[in-house]
């Protein structure tokens, strides 16, 4: 292994580091790149997805790496992402490399496990700890690069754990993985407003700021009623700064006209977005995002395959748009409460389920999410009057809404009304083509729901109310 040097293209400074047969070893106080702390008494690591920002946990047992899943970890299916150590007193930083051009999967497999044993493997206590924070990035690597799942080994002295992975990116013949020092999604908001001084330079597309009305050239006077004259740049992005679902207070001055702005600060969804991908993955990731529940993120990507991707994809890209995602921009405190909410379905916590899904859509009546998550549990409550109610209302605030049109026909099926389902599922399939496919996918949801819904303490006081109800001597006239 060489010792090698270059020149941090952001900042300038110089970064050293070891480089072996594939991967290099950075070691640098340079500040653009991650920085993580090594401890020899450390056992466990919590990192975070650059995909989602949720958490990564991390176990070190050995030499092998478990990932820990908790009820709010990360579920990205395997993404191209990049994972953060990020405690932010850490005294280096670590960057792993993988630049060669496999000929197959296979192959670039087995040389990354080879590179593992060889320059990765455990030799002291010291090293032992720094093994555990490389090796994990090492293993994503290996999901990225593979076509299919795959099967790879975390290797230990005494056995080795087999471990499987789904990716959700095709194979790329050039990967480069970087740990980059970020905040999780969850500390740090931002408006979507880029400033040079107190100019407006740019206003991101999918954020805050883009749909304030809000205009490149605008002179910022005041934030929160306090002037920014004589302020930096960065104290100014700071002062813009802070946590999702905050509001802040903006003046500006647009042709010698004072205007006022407020933004509700957001997720800042180009912090994490993935560089140079292909249309398809970006419309892969747009479908991942969807499901995560993170609509405006998902029309970003969606929007990046529809722009870049050959008509098939520009075709699917715009259907998806249109059909599967709500009409407008979703605010961060509406997509929480809406993904409360759906959590609570899954965890078949009925009322608070209830409780938060109407205040959802008190609070958001124009948003369609949540009177889909309302009108599954009326199905689920055997309620499916409720159910087309809510979901006639949804219509008609988003005709195009394909997901609201599939629920409405299976509840009008399971009501008996099968004239009314049939007509209701074609006008999805006329907007969506792949909407038969999709109705599979939420009648196969409802199932799993219907079965935790049965086995339910919520049905069980129900059920016991019924009985003794039913067991009341009726009165003599």
């Amino acid at each position: 292994m060489d010792q090698t040097s270059e020149t941090c293209v952001k900042c300038g400074k110089p970064k050293t580091g070891t480089k072996g047969a594939t991967i290099t070893q950075w070691v640098s106080l340079c500040q653009c790149d991650a920085l993580i702390q090594s401890s020899t008494t450390e056992e466990e690591a919590i990192e975070w997805c650059q995909l989602c920002g949720k958490k990564v946990e991390t176990k070190r047992q050995g030499s092998m790496t478990q990932w820990i899943f908790r009820e709010n970890s990360c579920r990205c299916e395997f993404p191209q992402v990049v994972i953060t150590s990020a405690p932010p007193s850490a005294p280096h930083s670590v960057v792993v490399r993988k630049l060669a051009e496999p000929a197959d999967d296979k192959k670039a497999l087995l040389d990354l496990q080879a590179v593992i044993q060889q320059e990765f493997e455990p030799k002291d206590e010291k090293r032992n700890t720094t093994v555990f924070k490389i090796t994990s990035v090492v293993a994503l690597l290996v999901a990225v690069i593979t076509i299919t799942s795959i099967t790879f080994l975390m290797l230990n002295e005494n056995k080795a754990e087999k471990v499987s992975i789904q990716p959700a990116i095709p194979s790329a013949n050039a990967v480069e993985l970087e740990l980059t020092q970020r905040p999780p999604a969850d500390v740090v908001g931002s408006t979507g407003l880029t400033t040079g001084g107190c100019k407006i330079t740019e206003v991101k597309r999918f954020t805050p700021a883009s749909i304030t009305g809000i205009a490149i050239g605008d002179e910022i006077l005041m934030i929160d009623g306090v002037s920014v004259k004589g302020e930096s740049t960065e104290s100014i992005a700071q002062r813009l700064s802070g946590s999702p679902g905050t509001e802040v207070a903006i003046s500006v001055s647009r042709s010698g006209k004072e205007l006022k702005f407020t933004i509700e600060r957001d997720e800042n969804i180009y912090d994490r977005l993935p560089e140079s991908l292909a249309p398809e993955q970006y419309l892969k990731l747009g479908t991942t995002d969807r499901l995560m529940g993170r609509p405006n993120r998902s029309r970003m990507l969606l929007t990046l395959a529809k722009e870049r991707g050959e008509r098939r994809v520009q075709e699917q890209a715009t259907q998806d748009i249109e059909t599967l995602l709500p009409k407008d921009f979703v605010p961060f405190e509406a997509r929480k409460l809406n993904n409360e909410a759906h959590d609570l379905l899954v965890a078949a916590a009925y009322k608070t389920c209830v409780v938060q899904a109407k205040e959802c859509i008190e609070k958001y009546p124009s948003f369609e999410c949540p009177y889909i998550t309302l009108a599954q549990f009326y199905l689920l409550d055997d309620k499916p009057d409720r159910a087309e109610e809510l979901l006639h209302k949804l219509i008609s605030i988003n005709p195009k809404f394909v997901d609201g049109w599939i629920l409405l026909s299976i509840v009008q099926d399971v009501a008996g009304d099968k004239s009314a389902a049939t007509r209701s599922m074609e006008r999805a399939v006329s907007i969506n083509s792949r909407a038969k496919r999709r109705r599979e996918e939420i009648t196969e949801i409802m199932e799993i729901y219907e079965n935790d819904f049965q086995s339910s303490s919520y049905v069980s006081v129900y059920k016991r109310q019924a009985q003794r109800h039913s067991k009341r001597p009726t009165k003599q006239k």
